[in-house]
């Protein structure tokens, strides 16, 4: 295979998509096909401790290649896209200098965002604006940027207090709503080819999948894990308003651990979680037109078929809704096809365009193979 030789030179893989999808385990396969290492892109997995509620990959996983950006802030310490630019810039650098393929994972849109297509220019934080939102209760600082900016407010959990908090402070500021300005962004921290893979599950199965993986996570010790996090970092947690943390730190003060209804919990998580994954896809959904980005059929694996939105949900088997293309792929063709696409890249095209090439391929999880 011609690409293999070229891969980590001026490629990056990309993978997303929602919560459960099976991001982390197709980006090992794919790193072990490709000799490439993994560069983390979700927000709650970079700080340190955070394993069972973050669903951090598994240390057999991370000791089959190198994983970057797992577990290296402190869980009292703020961090902010810039802040992740900076250090994925830095690993994805180093990956390359290796001769290796950078495969940056993980759904966390915002920072995605900023690593792919630069950061938007916003003004600093105002302490005294701020310690005004801080006194409202995050579902009232939800209310509040529904109304200013109802695109932006879409596009977040109600529970991402962290975020909501800056979007309001961002909009308030300047009197432009958060999601104008954030569109308005610098060059791309990233040179050469990028390839972005969302695995795609029917909405049925994705859900049973959300389902059981909350179960696993309160089997596992989520209780334990959160009521110790709460305990070290007090109010200043950063993720105390993260999925999973946030509904079982809400039962922690409310019943003690020991008398915590588990099953409940399970719930309540896999409710909060479906509703965040639902998110997640109409991000994904609407990204080829937001940012311009195409893969066309034809560039894929032949024999490969164009499929809708979700296959078995909605919309005729060959419809396309809002730019959105699927392909049922085994993971053989899925490494044909980013073969393929790497295989085309014209680095001299590239730089004199003065820009990256930019494709979004979205594959069918089912079809990977993926558990």
């Amino acid at each position: 295979m011609a690409g293999l030789a070229k891969m980590g030179v001026g490629q990056t893989l990309v993978l997303s998509g929602s919560t459960g999808c099976g991001k982390s385990e197709l980006a090992l396969a794919l790193a072990e096909r490709f000799n490439g290492e993994i560069v983390n892109a979700d927000s709650v997995q970079l700080y340190k401790g955070h394993h069972i509620g973050a669903a951090a990959p598994e240390p057999k996983s991370m000791e089959k290649v190198p994983h970057h950006l797992y577990g290296v802030i402190p869980g009292n310490k703020s961090f902010d896209a810039k802040q992740y630019v900076e250090l994925a810039t830095q690993s994805v650098a180093g990956i390359r200098d290796r001769g290796r393929l950078p495969i940056v994972v993980g759904g966390s849109t915002l920072y995605l965002e900023a690593l792919l297509h630069g950061l938007a220019e916003l003004p600093a934080a105002d302490e005294q604006l701020r310690g005004q939102l801080e006194k409202k209760k995050t579902a009232e600082l939800f209310r509040d940027l529904e109304g200013l900016d109802p695109k932006r407010a879409t596009e977040l959990h109600p529970n991402d207090r962290v975020r909501i908090l800056r979007s309001l402070e961002v909009s308030l500021l300047t009197g432009v709503p958060f999601s104008e300005q954030s569109s308005k962004r610098g060059p791309s921290p990233l040179s050469g080819n990028v390839l972005t893979i969302v695995p795609l599950w029917s909405r049925a199965t994705l859900y049973e999948r959300i389902d059981s993986r909350s179960r696993k996570m309160v089997q596992s010790g989520l209780i334990e894990e959160t009521g110790a996090l709460y305990q070290q970092f007090g109010e200043e947690w950063q993720c105390r308003g993260a999925l999973g943390y946030q509904q079982t730190l809400a039962a922690i003060l409310r019943d003690g651990e020991e008398r915590i209804d588990r099953e409940a919990l399970v719930s309540e998580i896999a409710q909060f979680t479906r509703r965040y994954a639902k998110r997640q896809m109409t991000y994904w959904r609407n990204a080829p037109k937001k940012f311009a980005m195409d893969f066309e059929p034809k560039e894929a694996a032949q024999g490969v078929e164009q499929r809708g939105e979700e296959r078995t949900d909605r919309g005729k088997p060959k419809e396309e809704r809002k730019g959105f293309l699927a392909f049922h792929q085994s993971f053989e063709e899925l490494v044909l096809a980013v073969l393929a696409r790497f295989d085309s890249y014209d680095e001299r095209q590239v730089e004199n365009e003065g820009g990256n090439t930019r494709a979004v391929m979205f594959s069918t999880a089912e079809g990977l193979g993926l558990q």
